[in-house]
């Protein structure tokens, strides 16, 4: 407790000399969704519809759907003298209280990367509910949606009407353009139903998204490719898809997982007894997990069962170190779900 209320005293006295409240010092970091980054800049505001910062003592903006990553020095202060997520927490509601939402979302953000599974998605929920025009506001309908999205089958429903919510309220508060495609995207991806309609509605989307929402349009395109990989005609066509995304710079966790999980897919069902290529699939399912850790829960997990079945048929030197450590991470981060249940022998 003592601890608790010295790091609360902290924020106090950050507000009490006008930092918490402009954070008037340098050396904030703006990261946009096509890997800008504005370094050593002063962030001022951040709501759902734009991020006001000052460059050079030039004040700037941009739409808040591109913005992909904030990093502001004076919470990285505080955080430091948070001891345990009860105090970022505490710090969080008390700068909501105080009418800061800039560093109040910004430590809400940060006891959520400090919780996992249904514990930061709560706080996910509670940044929402106490401030509904932060700009991070989207990031908890997409955190809510991905959690929901990893319980497989028993979550899909809850996914669809956290997609739903997301679009009324993009479309509500008219929020920038970026927001309410991906809320799309979501829903389609909740919903899926008819193959063919299904692949209509991706086609649409990256069409629409190409130039205003690259993150979305990365991903709808690793979706595209995973239902042409299912048909053999679209099988080069989905490879093309899946090596561009794997392999280019600037592709965020989740299409990048994708890709790497559609890759070893087909390095699998094309590999029939060759040791080497079914060597080659195991580590294109194993490299989701190494270099794509942010990615959707689904997709690490999909990647896990992947990389199972390619060590058994590959039955090389540490097949079964691979086999028993991947079963043993959907044991932890996927309990209860199809894919640590396919799994439980």
């Amino acid at each position: 407790m003592k601890a608790m209320a010295a790091a609360i005293a902290l924020v106090r006295a950050f507000a009490a000399c006008g930092l918490a409240a402009g954070l008037m010092a340098q050396g904030d970091t703006v990261t946009l969704d096509d890997g800008t980054v504005y370094a050593d800049v002063r962030v001022v505001a951040f709501d759902v519809q734009a991020l006001k910062f000052v460059r050079a003592n030039v004040p700037d903006q941009v739409a808040s759907d591109r913005v992909a990553r904030v990093e502001l020095a004076k919470v990285h202060e505080l955080l430091a003298a948070a001891p345990d997520v009860a105090g970022v927490l505490a710090m969080a509601r008390e700068q909501a209280a105080a009418k800061n939402p800039l560093v109040a979302q910004m430590l809400f953000a940060a006891a959520a990367g400090r919780s996992q599974g249904a514990a930061a998605v709560a706080v996910w929920e509670e940044l929402a509910t106490a401030l509904p025009a932060a700009g991070l506001t989207p990031e908890a309908f997409r955190r809510r949606f991905a959690f929901q999205l990893g319980l497989g089958g028993k979550g899909q429903a809850t996914a669809a009407a956290v997609a739903k919510k997301y679009l009324a309220e993009a479309i509500r508060g008219v929020w920038p353009a970026g927001f309410a495609l991906e809320a799309e995207f979501l829903l389609a991806l909740a919903e899926r139903g008819n193959a063919r309609v299904f692949q209509g509605k991706l086609r649409t989307l990256i069409d629409k998204t190409a130039t205003v929402a690259p993150v979305v349009h990365d991903r709808a395109r690793v979706e595209l490719a995973h239902m042409l990989a299912a048909s053999k005609e679209g099988v080069d066509e989905a490879r093309g898809i899946f090596d561009s995304l794997a392999t280019r710079d600037g592709v965020d966790a989740t299409a990048r997982g994708g890709a790497w999980l559609g890759l070893g897919r087909l390095g699998l069902a094309a590999a029939g007894d060759d040791k080497n290529a079914l060597r080659k699939a195991m580590l294109a399912f194993l490299r989701v997990g190494v270099e794509c850790a942010d990615a959707w829960p689904n997709v690490r997990a999909e990647a896990l069962c992947g990389a199972i079945t390619a060590a058994q048929r590959w039955r090389g030197p540490d097949h079964a170190r691979v086999v028993a450590n991947c079963r043993a991470a959907l044991r932890a981060d996927f309990a209860g779900t199809e894919w640590a249940e396919s799994q439980g022998r």
